[in-house]
């Protein structure tokens, strides 16, 4: 019967790194378990240990169990009493060891931690980069929108999949913006013996050969950082207009002031899913894209010129948690596997009722606002509200004036209003 846990952050990688007490727990352990990289690193300085290649905690705990466990060659001796869990780097960044501590402590095991260095300090310390500069994140089978980090941090440090992620986020760096002057570290396989670091700006990662399956880490410095707080983009800074210089047109937008109004008012979280039906230029996906940096925006709409637009401003201001589909909703809602927690109806046509019809059934929990600015449409999310009576309907009229200077003078300048309907 195990009597003892060790849960240990075995540090970048290279054995040299492991702590006096890392040492001290693996070698009293009668078992050892981790991912296969990471055993892999210590195999040969704890020669005469039984490793395992597994570190989910309940695989473990079956094993652990040998009466239960379904491999048979796995179950362990009856004097079996200390166990090492180790996870790579440290266990309290980015790791899967807190899940595995509160498991095994639930169970009434003793849990001893014990961390490591992590990969991030030993990277920033060959870069002689203090670690108080720098906002970490990680990418590591999760979404996250990295690019807007990076606007707004001098150091930003990124734990990687592989490093593909990156090349995709050159990629998606406008070459005329402000990120393209970033200046990029990448770390693959720090500490190991064919470590390497490679310093470069976007432009050179786009074409990038990694070494193959490589543990990465990426920093990006950006000295002209964006130190401002908030998400107010305006009209004027989105691409509106295509065609030639002669009839040259323009894509619907929700304006600066009702957007800001309906973004507060959707309650978005930092991990939300956000569908934006009818996006035309994309000013709403953009602007929530920025507000949700671990959550994903998807911009539905039909209008072959606006979803072109609605591109071009996504690199511009370099998004990178925005997907776009072409297509007539609720019909292109079936392409996205993606459940929404919200969802923006800023065009909906004749459609609006099936559109809230079928979020409603894709997630009942959903948080639905429609931007109205026509007497039909308002009717119909009347007629809605008494038909999904289990759900909130609110009505808010938003009218905004804005002055315009006309030489001495200015002229006041009434927009058209607009409801906002809310349904929870």
């Amino acid at each position: 019967m195990v009597s003892k846990i060790f849960i240990i952050g075995v540090g970048p990688g290279n054995p040299e790194y492991l702590t006096k007490r890392a040492i001290d727990a693996i070698s009293e352990s009668d078992i050892v378990f981790g991912a296969g990289k990471v055993l892999q690193n210590i195999r040969e300085t704890f020669s005469d240990k039984k490793f395992v290649n597994e570190y989910r905690a309940e695989k473990i705990y079956e094993i652990l169990n040998s009466s239960t466990s379904t491999d048979k060659s796995l179950t362990l001796s009856a004097d079996t009493q200390t166990v090492s869990i180790c996870f790579s780097g440290s266990i309290n960044l980015y790791s899967g060891a807190p899940s595995a501590i509160r498991f095994f402590a639930e169970k009434g095991i003793d849990v001893e931690e014990i961390d490591g260095l992590s990969s991030v300090s030993y990277f920033l310390s060959k870069l002689h980069i203090s670690e108080n500069e720098v906002k970490i994140i990680s990418i590591h089978g999760r979404d996250f929108d990295v690019l807007s980090q990076v606007r707004t941090h001098k150091y930003t440090a990124v734990l990687l999949s592989n490093t593909a992620q990156l090349i995709e986020l050159a990629k998606k760096i406008n070459p005329d913006g402000e990120l393209n002057k970033t200046k990029i570290y990448l770390g693959e396989n720090l500490s190991l013996p064919d470590e390497r670091i490679t310093i470069g700006n976007p432009r050179n990662f786009i074409l990038f050969k990694p070494i193959d399956r490589a543990l990465s880490i990426v920093i990006f410095q950006n000295d002209n950082f964006d130190k401002s707080e908030g998400f107010f983009i305006p009209d004027k800074n989105y691409i509106r207009e295509f065609g030639d210089s002669h009839s040259k047109k323009s894509i619907p937008m929700t304006k600066e002031n009702i957007r800001t109004i309906a973004l507060e008012k959707l309650s978005l979280k930092k991990d939300s899913v956000l569908w934006d039906i009818g996006a035309g230029t994309g000013s709403v996906s953009i602007a929530a894209a920025l507000r949700i940096p671990e959550g994903r925006v998807y911009s539905f709409e039909k209008n072959s010129e606006a979803v072109k637009l609605c591109k071009k401003n996504i690199q511009k201001f370099e998004i990178s948690n925005i997907e776009v589909i072409e297509g007539m909703a609720p019909e292109s809602f079936s392409v996205i596997m993606d459940t929404p927690t919200h969802a923006f109806i800023g065009g909906a046509g004749r459609n609006l009722s099936s559109i809230v019809e079928r979020l409603l059934s894709i997630n009942p929990d959903i948080k639905i606002l429609i931007s109205a600015v026509t007497l039909e449409t308002i009717s119909e999310c009347e007629k809605m509200s008494e038909r999904f009576t289990e759900y909130e309907f609110s009505f808010s009229e938003i009218a905004v004036t804005e002055y315009e200077n006309l030489g001495h003078y200015h002229l006041r300048k009434a927009l058209n209003p607009v409801m906002l309907i809310s349904i929870r």
